[in-house]
């Protein structure tokens, strides 16, 4: 670590700012019967720093510290249906991350500064997606590696956040929580011409709430291998 106050600032130290991280993964698989897999991905990070509090008038107080932590954790299934034509896999997972500043009162701080500050956000999601590899069904020397895919997810998100902080003497206290909700269904197709270029087409249809927003994307790849670009 290293002082991120300035050797020009007269309240310059040194003291380097602290920071350490630690992370955890666990990714786990198991076929059931041949084509089928089940799967289960964890994973754990947490982060823990401290930094400079610069007041007004300034004052380097360096006792603020923070930690920021995550947790992941996932599970599903892949087929592989029709001797592989048709690929179709579901997930659901959780995510949770959670924040925590603080910064104990200095009393050599002019501005009597104290921060507890703490933030937890919560994501739950549900994906079911699909590829059916249409060239199984024909033979063409025009179209090659035509794929069509559809799918449908559910994201949930909520948060909920809690400020405590004091200022020169003046307290600041306030809490908050909010939600959300989103369905959606898509579907795409890409096609490779004449073995050169790959076009792309996808749209996708959401709910959120009282919206209900769509979208889409078009796009295609030019393979130019006498001059080994894309």
């Amino acid at each position: 670590g290293y002082d991120t106050t300035p050797q020009r600032e007269s309240i310059y130290t040194g003291t380097p700012q602290g920071f350490r991280d630690h992370v955890a993964t666990l990714n786990l698989g198991y076929t059931v019967i041949d084509g089928t897999r089940l799967s289960l991905l964890l994973r754990a990070r947490e982060s823990i720093f401290g930094f400079n509090e610069l007041g007004d008038p300034t004052f380097d107080d360096a006792n603020a510290t923070g930690t920021d932590g995550s947790l992941l954790g996932r599970i599903g299934v892949t087929s592989n249906l029709f001797g592989g034509t048709y690929q179709t896999s579901v997930f659901l997972g959780r995510q949770q991350d959670d924040r925590h500043y603080v910064e104990p009162l200095n009393l050599a701080d002019p501005n009597l500064a104290s921060v507890d500050d703490r933030y937890h956000s919560y994501r739950t999601d549900l994906q079911w997606n699909n590829t059916v590899h249409l060239n199984d069904f024909f033979q063409s020397t025009v179209l090659s590696a035509t794929d069509a895919t559809f799918g449908y997810e559910h994201t949930a998100d909520s948060v909920r956040v809690r400020t405590n902080d004091n200022f020169s003497g003046f307290p600041f206290a306030q809490s908050a929580s909010a939600h959300a909700m989103d369905d959606a269904a898509y579907a795409g197709l890409q096609s490779t011409l004449w073995r050169r270029l790959t076009v792309t087409g996808q749209v996708r249809q959401d709910w959120v709430g009282p919206n209900t927003p769509t979208t889409w994307r078009l796009g295609a790849v030019v393979d130019a291998a006498e001059i080994d670009t894309h």
